[in-house]
């Protein structure tokens, strides 16, 4: 978790160089629409599990640096023996930060809140009860960083991510008063570009 809160910090501060290296006529976007694939490393009671998924993302900008960013993800997994929610998508919203000094590079960092839905199915004591999935409050914080292929197509080599997922507590294997999840995450994938704005 430091390490992600230290991640943002760095790449928030790039943001504030924005009119200060010599790159201020680089355009920035309206709207970034984001498709990639990700993999997910998670963590709850002592328990370690991993999948793999696929993610989209729309950011509009308020301006060339801030803007407010939705994001749906999709995994689809089975949590071997631990006291994990299975298969789940997630629905989380928030500021994105940018940096679009660079008309080749640009790093960002983004803070974003929602819910994500967990299937139950492969756990024991609500599988039995009728319980098929449950939500979980969700939190996350990461950055990553774009990089230009042809006027609007970018590449996005990388994106981490950390999601703290709040899921009820469930009784099986051991009795849990709340199955928290700490998840990693690194996506990659394509974003499109719409609009320009630029430095006046």
């Amino acid at each position: 978790m430091r390490r992600s809160v230290l991640v943002v910090t760095l790449l928030t501060g790039l943001v504030g160089l924005n009119s200060g290296i010599g790159w201020a006529q680089a355009s920035a976007p309206e709207i970034e629409i984001h498709s990639g694939l990700t993999k997910l490393w998670g963590r709850t009671n002592g328990y370690k599990f991993d999948d793999g998924g696929g993610e989209v993302s729309v950011t509009g900008y308020f301006n060339r640096s801030v803007g407010l960013e939705g994001e749906f993800a999709e995994f689809s997994y089975s949590p071997p023996n631990a006291p994990a929610y299975g298969s789940h998508f997630s629905l989380l919203f928030g500021p994105h930060f940018a940096y679009h000094g660079s008309q080749w590079v640009n790093p960002y960092a983004h803070v974003l809140l929602g819910f994500t839905r967990g299937d139950a199915n492969d756990l024991a004591s609500l599988s039995e009860s009728g319980v098929t999935d449950r939500s979980a409050f969700t939190i996350g914080i990461g950055g990553g960083v774009d990089v230009k292929v042809w006027r609007m197509l970018w590449l996005r080599p990388i994106q981490a991510d950390y999601l703290r997922e709040s899921f009820p507590g469930v009784l099986w294997p051991a009795p849990f008063s709340r199955a928290l999840e700490h998840n990693r995450r690194l996506s990659a994938g394509f974003v499109l570009r719409v609009g320009s704005r630029r430095s006046r």
